[in-house]
C-alpha cells in the first residue's frame, strides 16, 4: 500500500479533530504519531522519572494545553517539545475518541498523525527518558491479560497499560474497520 492511499483511507475512519476542549480541568493532548516505512510503527516515549505524574510510563507525546490552546495546538506544541521534531513534518489526519483515564479523570485527546521514516529525534530530557517504536503488526502477539492491571501491550521490555493501551487499541480497531493491513 502506498502512503497516499493509507493515509486517504486513516482519513476517511478518523474523527474530526475537536477545536477546543469540552471542559477547563484534567485535560490533555496527544499526538499518536505513526511512522511511515517498510511497515507502520508507533512512535512512543517513556516519561522522565522526575516528573510528578506518570513517571517511567509508556505515554504518546503530549501534555496539558496553555491558555488558549484547543487540542491540536496543545498536541503539536508537546510533540515538538518531547521529540524535537517539527510539527512541519507530522501530516494529522484526525482524532480518535476522547479517552477518559480511569483513576486520574483526565480527558485525553489523541491526535493521529504520519510522520515519514528516517527522521532523527531529539528527547527533551526533562520530560522524556526514552523515544521508540514498535512495529504495529506486533501489537496483536504482544497483547497480555494481566491480573493486577487487566489487558496490556507487552512488547520486549516495555509494558504498555492503561490510557496508552486503550488509544493503541481503539487505533486498531479503526484499521480493522478500515481494512488496513497491519
Amino acid at each position: 500500500m502506498k502512503k497516499t492511499e493509507f493515509e486517504k483511507i486513516l482519513k476517511e475512519h478518523l474523527s474530526e479533530i475537536p477545536e477546543k476542549f469540552d471542559r477547563d480541568y484534567r485535560i490533555a493532548a496527544v499526538v499518536v504519531p505513526i511512522i511511515w516505512g517498510d511497515e507502520p510503527e508507533l512512535l512512543l516515549t517513556r516519561r522522565a522519572e522526575t516528573l510528578e505524574s506518570f513517571r517511567g510510563q509508556i505515554a504518546f507525546p503530549g501534555g496539558r494545553p496553555e491558555p488558549g490552546e484547543g487540542p491540536l495546538e496543545t498536541a503539536l506544541r508537546e510533540f515538538e517539545e518531547e521529540v524535537g521534531i517539527s510539527r512541519d513534518n507530522l501530516h494529522v489526519l484526525g482524532a480518535l475518541r476522547v479517552e477518559k483515564t480511569r483513576l486520574s479523570d483526565f480527558m485525553i485527546y489523541p491526535i493521529v498523525g504520519v510522520l515519514d521514516s528516517g527522521l532523527t529525534f531529539r528527547k527533551n530530557p526533562e520530560e522524556v527518558a526514552e523515544i521508540f517504536t514498535i512495529r504495529i503488526p506486533d501489537l496483536p502477539t504482544c497483547e497480555k491479560y494481566h491480573p493486577l492491571i487487566w489487558s496490556i501491550f507487552q512488547c520486549g521490555d516495555y509494558t504498555i497499560w492503561g490510557a496508552t493501551y486503550r488509544i493503541i487499541k481503539k487505533l486498531i480497531g479503526v484499521f480493522d474497520e478500515a481494512k488496513i493491513p497491519y
